[in-house]
């Protein structure tokens, strides 16, 4: 009995010591506070008037390229979320549709515009309009 609660001690000490868990609701918000501290800095990656068409900008590092058909699908790994009109949140790789005969994410860092792919799929995403023309910025 006394281990029983000699461990119950030290649980109880551990997690007030630690703070309780964060919600998911305080997660988003240090986010969204992070994100607002940060906005003059991706201000100066961003191209307002793509961005305006987009439901989505992101700042990526291009991986690979996976191929495709009518469209083409680059991997990218997500450096920041600069805006998010949707509910969907994006993980640490994504892979962004283009078509196939027009130019896609470069490699190296990029600024990228997404819209949905499609309705049915959450998380498929292309870049605006299908391609870098409208849906890529701010490369290096």
């Amino acid at each position: 009995m006394r281990k029983s609660i000699a461990g119950w001690i030290a649980g109880v000490l551990m997690v007030t010591a630690c703070g309780p868990a964060a919600t998911p609701e305080q997660k988003a918000a240090e986010r969204r506070k992070e994100a607002q501290v940060h906005s003059d800095d991706w201000a100066e990656l961003t191209d307002s008037a793509k961005a305006a068409h987009a439901k989505a900008v992101l700042r990526v590092k291009w991986l690979s390229s996976k191929g495709g058909d009518k469209f083409t699908w680059d991997e990218v790994e997500v450096l920041h979320v600069i805006k998010n009109e949707s509910s969907f949140e994006f993980p640490k790789k994504l892979d962004v549709a283009h078509y196939s005969w027009e130019p896609g994410i470069p490699k190296g860092e990029s600024t990228i515009y997404l819209e949905p792919y499609n309705d049915t799929d959450k998380a498929l995403w292309k870049l605006v309009d299908g391609s870098a023309k409208e849906g890529v910025s701010h490369s290096r």
